[in-house]
Order: C-alpha cells, then structure tokens, then sequence
C-alpha cells in the first residue's frame, strides 16, 4: 500500500483538499493525517497544533474556533521551489475537518495519527468514524499508547496500529526470537526504516510481523532506492510524501518481479 503523508504534500499544501485529491487522483491506497481539536469541539486535520507554518494566521488549533480556523490561509505558506512561487498562495485553501475529508474522499482509506488522552474527545472521534461509515475503511495511529489503549477500550472493532512503545515492544521480541502471539491488539506496525543507529526493518523483523498476522508499514519515505529496497524487503506499506512517485517505483517494480518470475507475483 501507498500512504500518502498528509496529502500529497509535495505538490500542494499538506492536509489540505488539493493534497487529498492529487494524491488520490495519483494511485495512492490511503491518506494520512493528523487530527486536532478546535475550541469549540471540531475535529480539523492538521500536522502542527499551531497554525504558524500553514497558513497567514498565528495560534494553538486548540485556542481558535472552527470558523476563524476557516477564514485562514491553508495555501499561504506552500513553495514547490524553495520560496520562488506559491501557487496557492490566496486560492481559498482552507483546513479540512475530519468529517469533510472522510466525506469528499469516502472510499479511500485513512490512516490519522491521534494525540488527545481526553475520553470524551475520542468518543466524539469513534461518533464521527461511524456517522461517516468510515469504521471499515480508517486505521487510527498514535506514539502514545494511553489513547490507543483507551480507544480499544471504547470500540474494539476499530482498527489500530502499535504505538511507539508497543512497536519497540514487538521489535525487540523479534530480535530475541521470541514469537508474538496473533491475537494482538493493534493490525499494523507502522514504523521508521532506522531510529538513530538502529535498524529497525529487518527480514526477520518482518517475517516476525507476518507470522503474527501483522502488516508493515514504513515512514517516512521519499527515496526512490529506499522505496526499492522495501519493496524487496517485504513490507506493505509505504508511507510517502511524494505518493505519484512511489506508486510509480511500485508499478515498475511489480512489473520486473513478474517479468523474473515468468509472470506470477504475489498480486497474482
């Protein structure tokens, strides 16, 4: 699977309609994002917990209303060329809530990185899923393991990934040899190719995952020889800013796997 991070945010604004649509319109298989609570209750999806680095406006996405999150700016600070142009620059951008992305791209699947510990908020997050029919198609994502711990709690139908702690939990079972159990909590490991000097995927962090009836998803990768070596890895997902580009290294890749095997890939 192809991720694409927040949008195709090479080429438009992060998190923003233009970015959901182009990487939709590319080939990608889901979207990530992150999701903040306005002040006034909304849900909004957003990287930053401030608006300082995305728009022409200044502020905590938790100390502004919806409405005066709307009258903002999302286009303002986008340059495809290092600050030469902005091509969005005053074109009407403006932050999403999470019931309009789930809404406008209703077949794509989601994948939100959540931070809130409040229960009522994530209630208020499981309602919003449902009343968009979105249950079956969203993974929700979080470094924290209280709020995905709580959101288990709440719906345990609902698909999550490892949290931080959880994820280095596994990995180091795997180094050990140790074997995980399939019946685990979360769906996915979704995690960097190294952290610091540590390589963090390996075959045999990989095969451990499988054999545990978990899928692999790494982030955040934006080099076409990394994307390769992936892919021959065994992984599952790619999480990307440049999603045109991995859907493409993806195709070219799936085309000489079945040209090596005679034509019989394992999408076949």
């Amino acid at each position: 699977m192809i991720f694409a991070h927040r949008g195709d945010s090479v080429h438009a604004p992060a998190n923003t309609e233009p970015a959901f649509r182009l990487a939709v319109e590319c080939g990608a298989d889901a979207l990530e994002t992150d999701i903040h609570w306005t002040k006034d209750g909304e849900i909004v999806v957003c990287h930053d917990d401030t608006v300082d680095a995305v728009s022409d406006g200044r502020g905590a996405i938790k100390d502004c209303s919806l409405a005066e999150l709307k009258a903002l700016d999302f286009g303002y600070s986008f340059t495809p060329d290092g600050g030469m142009t902005f091509p969005y620059r005053g074109k009407g951008v403006q932050i999403m809530t999470l019931t309009e992305l789930l809404t406008t791209f209703a077949t794509i699947r989601v994948n939100m990185d959540v931070k809130p510990k409040h229960p009522r908020s994530l209630r208020q997050l499981i309602q919003t899923i449902h009343d968009c029919d979105a249950q079956w198609r969203v993974m929700i994502a979080s470094f924290h393991s209280r709020p995905l711990k709580m959101l288990r709690g709440l719906n345990s139908r609902l698909a999550t990934s490892a949290s931080t702690e959880e994820a280095a939990q596994f990995w180091l079972k795997s180094r050990l040899g140790i074997r995980s159990r399939p019946s685990l909590p979360y769906l996915a490991l979704q995690v960097p190719l190294k952290m610091g000097a540590i390589q963090v995927v390996t075959k045999r962090f990989i095969h451990s995952a499988h054999a545990a009836m978990q899928d692999v998803h790494i982030w955040t990768i934006d080099d076409e020889q990394e994307m390769i070596y992936l892919l021959e890895l065994g992984v599952d997902g790619l999480v990307t800013n440049n999603p045109a580009l991995a859907v493409a290294v993806r195709e070219r890749w799936i085309g000489s796997t079945r040209m090596a095997t005679g034509g019989l890939t394992w999408k076949s």
